[in-house]
């Protein structure tokens, strides 16, 4: 009995079987129906389905650059389809479509065939190039529309804990869904001799797509500028100085931007002085419609970058932060900043009477961190201790164990020519209190104020 049962079962899928065959149904198209155009790492396919209110859909079947079988689906809302997975750029590959009705019935195959594009994690290393650049190198390179993928950028150096040789990781970053030109600079801590910078390239897979290798990146001396030898500009630096007593010490509050430029990279004199020391600037010196900052080196020179400090926090430094309806250090702190460079045009008019926007500027660098980033992982963690009110530096020596904090926007090399005149640097956005650290509801920067402690411009080493 239970043999019949089982011949009986099988009897019943194989008809079953033959039953989903006699299914396939003839979709009247040809393969001219389709049009592919080769895109990076893929092709889109063009279609128009049957005027059927029983095709619901189509499939595509073919196999990828690692020969796995890929399934593309489209729908009768749509007239197009992306098919990926692709490295190299190849010609002629082959695939099935099939359509689909309500009853989940597909189509008797219709052959086609497609040709792709290199994919973005190619595109880029056929287009990338490794300059020198100041303590480290500089990448550039472009991508095309629709490139994904993952770029890892190693030296040859020196293992931090056996000394001896080893491929150490500098950065990793994604290629934008954009097309684009551009340049992303690296500097390098260990002191190495011409090393060899690595590239490797991954799709979103997991898969490794390709390595570069560029031997002998030759590293570039930098310097810092003298103040002396440059001038700034802020239309909306604030100037402010005055003293005052309470009960016990005689504070010393000197705000301008001749702060920027007296060597204090920590904020020291906050505690030596008893008050603050500092550059503060707005309303509006940041957001939507900044007033820029300015600096005329007098003549074209090479750049090597720009950095401002961060003034670390003590007990004097918080108590002045309240400036046109702003309050709080934090706030005021710079999160995105651009860097904008022009020639020397022959001018000796001063900045504050110089109409420098008439200056045909250059965006050559840039600094971002996301405005709510956690406040340890900002590049100014200390301008409000993890312990809150009244738990700052005491000491200028505790102050100097601590290092300071700087952004910097590096500047590449290549391309200057002669080097650059001009310097225009826009912060275009400030932190935001964070709700555990902070009383978000007083602190806050309504009038787009903005405040650090010291600012260095670096040239080429003579």
């Amino acid at each position: 009995m239970k043999l019949r049962y089982l011949l009986f079962g099988l009897m019943a899928c194989a008809l079953w079987s033959c039953s989903d065959d006699d299914e396939a149904f003839d979709s009247g198209l040809t393969p001219s129906a389709f049009r592919f155009k080769p895109i990076t790492g893929g092709a889109i396919m063009y279609y128009q389905l049957p005027d059927d209110p029983e095709v619901t859909g189509l499939y595509v079947r073919y196999n990828d650059a690692f020969g796995l079988p890929v399934t593309r689906s489209g729908s009768t809302a749509n007239d197009s389809l992306i098919l990926t997975g692709f490295n190299d750029a190849v010609s002629n590959v082959p695939a099935e479509v099939f359509v689909q009705r309500r009853n989940r019935s597909e189509s008797t195959p219709i052959p086609v065939s497609f040709s792709t594009e290199d994919s973005g994690p190619v595109a880029f290393l056929k287009s990338v190039q490794v300059l020198s650049n100041w303590e480290g190198f500089t990448l550039m390179y472009s991508t095309p529309e629709y490139a994904e993928g993952l770029v890892n950028v190693f030296y040859l150096g020196k293992d931090p804990q056996t000394g001896g040789p080893d491929t150490l990781l500098i950065s990793s970053f994604t290629l934008d869904e954009a097309s684009f030109d551009e340049t992303i600079s690296f500097k390098v801590k260990q002191q190495v001799l011409k090393p060899t910078v690595v590239i490797r390239t991954e799709d979103f897979r997991g898969n490794r797509i390709a390595e570069k290798c560029f031997d002998g990146v030759e590293f570039l001396e930098q310097a810092m500028m003298p103040p002396s030898q440059f001038d700034f500009y802020c239309a909306v630096a604030m100037e402010e100085d005055h003293e005052y007593s309470d009960g016990d010490f005689w504070n010393f509050t000197h705000i301008g931007p001749g702060q920027l430029f007296d060597g204090d990279c920590l904020g020291t004199k906050a505690i030596e002085n008893h008050g603050l020391n500092t550059f503060v600037a707005g309303p509006n010196a940041c957001g939507p419609d900044p007033f820029p900052m300015y600096l005329d080196c007098r003549q074209n020179r090479i750049i090597a970058g720009v950095r401002l400090y961060n003034a670390l926090y003590t007990d004097y430094t918080q108590q002045d932060y309240q400036w046109n309806g702003s309050w709080g250090h934090a706030v005021m702190m710079p999160c995105d900043v651009t860097l904008y460079a022009a020639y020397d045009d022959g001018d000796t008019t001063p900045l504050e009477e110089k109409n420098m926007e008439n200056l045909k500027w250059k965006r050559v660098s840039s600094f971002y961190q996301d405005p709510d980033l956690a406040n340890a992982a900002r590049w100014c963690p200390w301008t409000f201790p993890n312990a809150g009110w009244n738990s700052g530096f005491t000491t200028v020596q505790d102050m100097e164990a601590h290092g300071p904090e700087y952004m910097e926007m590096v500047v590449s090399a290549a391309g200057q020519g002669e080097g650059y005149r001009y310097l225009k640097i826009v912060v275009n956005n400030t932190f935001n209190a964070a709700g555990d650290r902070w009383d978000v509801d007083m602190c806050n920067n309504d009038a787009h104020m903005i405040t650090f402690c010291e600012l260095e411009v670096y040239t080429k080493k003579d």
